[in-house]
């Protein structure tokens, strides 16, 4: 073999590794390229995670106020329900004890009407012990 031929041979080789390297050399910038899209995209999604994790604690602590506030609500009616049903028990109470009374307030009448005609008697009596009492003490 000649040197040319061995030569051209190498040149041969040589072209043909060079447009494999070439070649890869494109596919690696291609694969960068890609590389830093999905590196922006994680950065992108990991910042929206962020963002909606913040989000989420935001509204778990809104949901813990409205909790405690409707909590606090509930006691309030709770009370309130408790004194309207207590009222209610008052009011039948009283309507029962006003009916219980109406006897009670005719026999108080009559008794004082009795104890009216009684402590005028006692009333004239104790003048008339008075007025003994006065004469004798004069004639002592």
């Amino acid at each position: 073999m000649n040197y040319n031929s061995i030569l051209q041979e190498i040149q041969d080789v040589e072209k043909t590794f060079q447009k494999q390297i070439n070649a890869l050399k494109l596919e690696n910038q291609k694969l960068k390229r890609i590389i830093d899209y999905l590196q922006d995209t994680v950065e992108q999604m990991k910042k929206m995670l962020f963002d909606k994790q913040s989000q989420i604690n935001r509204q778990q602590y809104q949901i813990g106020q409205y909790k405690m506030i409707a909590n606090i609500n509930l006691d309030k009616l709770k009370v309130q329900e408790s004194s309207r049903i207590k009222t209610e028990v008052l009011k039948h109470d009283i309507s029962n004890l006003k009916i219980e009374i109406k006897p009670l307030e005719s026999l108080i009448k009559k008794f004082d009407q009795s104890s009216m005609a009684g402590s005028s008697i006692i009333q004239n009596k104790l003048r008339c012990s008075s007025h003994h009492q006065i004469r004798r003490n004069k004639i002592y």
